[in-house]
């Protein structure tokens, strides 16, 4: 059975590849990060949690706008949030 952790810990495997492990090829890191946060969503889709699909969404949006602008410290704010608010662990940046 799948569990929200392992939704959560796929999103955020996705905004590493964005933004964090970008290989050698940022076009291809670009989308994997794409595909891990369609897997994420997918997972808490088969889990019928329209709570923390929408949480994190937001989470993945708010990165997105932080870090468009320079912001990285508030990309992490929007994770530690986000984790607090679908119950998930976060180990961090």
């Amino acid at each position: 059975m799948e569990t929200v952790q392992e939704a959560f810990d796929a999103i955020h495997a996705g905004y590493e590849r964005h933004y964090v492990d970008a290989s050698a090829d940022p076009d291809l890191a670009l989308l994997e990060g794409d595909r891990l946060y369609a897997d994420g969503l997918a997972r808490l889709a088969r889990l019928s949690d329209l709570h923390a699909i929408a949480v994190l969404a937001d989470v993945i949006t708010r990165c997105a706008e932080a870090h468009g602008a320079g912001d990285a410290a508030g990309a992490r704010v929007a994770w530690e949030a986000g984790a607090r608010e679908v119950n998930c662990t976060f180990a961090g940046l």
